[in-house]
């Protein structure tokens, strides 16, 4: 019987050699010789044949589990380093801080005043007399001489004093 047919009727032009007789719509009956133990076992045995597990759904599952793992440890491993990152991060802290408080007091260890009576009353300097002070003019502007290439270089020119340039900074063994 063609496929798709189990739902309708059979008309005049239907092969009738079939032996239609409308009962294929309904689950054929069951003999005690259908149900005997030794039959259905033996049925049983060929479906338990066919239901295995797919060899890549083995090596994903393992797969699957070797990453939980692996993260897993990562994770554990991470816990000591985040502690010590926290404790470098409050020692930064409080190292920024007494860059801080450092550099006030090095600035306050300048002051000019103390400093130029010190030098005056401790070590006896004095104020330089205008006679004592040069003045350097350094006003000439420098100079420099741009010297023009010459345009009629050829190539191997260019090449020779390329390869005299390279061979200046490679060293060379003399044996």
């Amino acid at each position: 019987m063609a496929a798709g047919s189990l739902f309708r009727r059979k008309t005049a032009f239907d092969n009738v050699a079939d032996g239609y007789d409308g009962t294929e719509l309904y689950a054929p009956e069951r003999t005690e010789e259908a149900c005997t133990p030794e039959t259905t076992a033996d049925a049983a045995a060929p479906a338990a044949l066919r239901q295995g597990i797919a060899p890549f759904t083995v090596i994903g599952g393992l797969f699957a589990a070797f990453i939980l793992v692996v993260a897993i440890i990562a994770q554990a491993g991470l816990f000591p380093r985040s502690s010590e990152n926290l404790e470098l991060q409050a020692e930064i802290k409080e190292l920024r801080e007494e860059q801080t408080r450092l550099r006030i007091a090095h600035e306050q260890a300048f002051d000019i005043p103390a400093l130029e009576a010190y030098a005056r009353d401790t070590l006896g300097m004095r104020e330089p007399l205008p006679d004592q002070t040069a003045y350097i003019d350094t006003s000439p502007p420098d100079r420099a001489v741009v010297i023009a290439r010459e345009t009629g270089d050829s190539f191997t020119d260019r090449l020779g004093d390329f390869l005299s340039g390279l061979a200046a900074y490679l060293p060379f063994r003399d044996e």
